[in-house]
């Protein structure tokens, strides 16, 4: 029954599936470690991601969340 649970959830594009990627991004001279918390199917042609990026400068710690949807227009439903 949990197989069947699973495919079906996956099939509807349900199941949010962490996409674990890490990285650095420079920005006016500051470097940020990027790590993607969430990624997801949110809706027909619909995603949402959740980005987490941090820094120091001058002995503090910046901490920013970033959340975006990307949708395709193209898509009729």
């Amino acid at each position: 029954m949990r197989k069947l649970l699973l495919f079906s959830a996956l099939m509807t594009g349900s199941v949010a599936i962490p996409a674990l990627a890490r990285g650095t991004w420079t920005l006016q001279g500051v470097e940020y470690s990027v790590d993607t918390l969430y990624h997801a199917t949110v809706g027909p042609g619909t995603t949402e991601t959740e980005l987490r990026i941090e820094a120091t400068v001058d002995g503090t710690q910046i901490v920013n969340n970033i959340f975006y949807t990307v949708t395709d227009l193209a898509n009729p439903y």
